[in-house]
């Protein structure tokens, strides 16, 4: 009870609170936030969806950080990318080690998860498609130009940005 008492205080003199109160209390906001997400992309049949495919693809699932679930192994050749997400379930054919050596690509990953969120659910999936192909005719990769990528980050996710060159299938980092 100490603590709290010296916490108001600090608060009364400085106006703000102490940090490491504010540092829980953003971290209690965000883990609630991350529920969220996980129930909406279940509930949307989203997650139920990307469990589907990866279970077709042979992938192993396990759970990740944050509330996603990852499936490595994934050994389907559609789609060629070195990661997919399909709500809160990352996709990948490569093992749990390659991932976690690249933290930017799951980042990456990440953000689609709220993409699917923000679309409620499987209206994601024919809406990225014409974004994809509105890419393609525009610069002959299906990534530069979808925003759902540029939203994603594309360096994150391992594109090159001066279309010169495809994406690159094994982004580092």
């Amino acid at each position: 009870m100490l603590r709290w008492a010296r916490a108001a205080e600090l608060l009364s003199e400085t106006g703000r609170w102490p940090q490491r109160v504010r540092q829980r209390h953003d971290e209690a906001v965000q883990i609630n936030r991350w529920r969220v997400k996980r129930v909406v992309n279940w509930v949307n049949l989203t997650t139920p969806l990307g469990l589907l495919i990866a279970r077709l693809g042979q992938a192993a699932v396990g759970e990740g950080e944050r509330g996603l679930l990852v499936g490595v192994g994934y050994r389907l050749r559609f789609p060629v990318a070195p990661a997919f997400t399909v709500g809160n379930v990352i996709i990948s054919p490569h093992d749990p080690d390659w991932l976690a050596e690249r933290p930017r690509l799951l980042k990456h990953e990440e953000r689609h998860t709220w993409q699917y969120l923000a679309c409620i659910g499987l209206p994601m999936l024919p809406l990225y498609g014409l974004a994809a192909l509105w890419s393609y005719a525009r610069c002959g990769q299906p990534g530069l130009h979808n925003p759902f990528e540029q939203l994603a980050g594309l360096a994150d996710g391992g594109y090159v940005k001066d279309g010169s060159a495809q994406p690159s299938r094994d982004p580092q980092d």
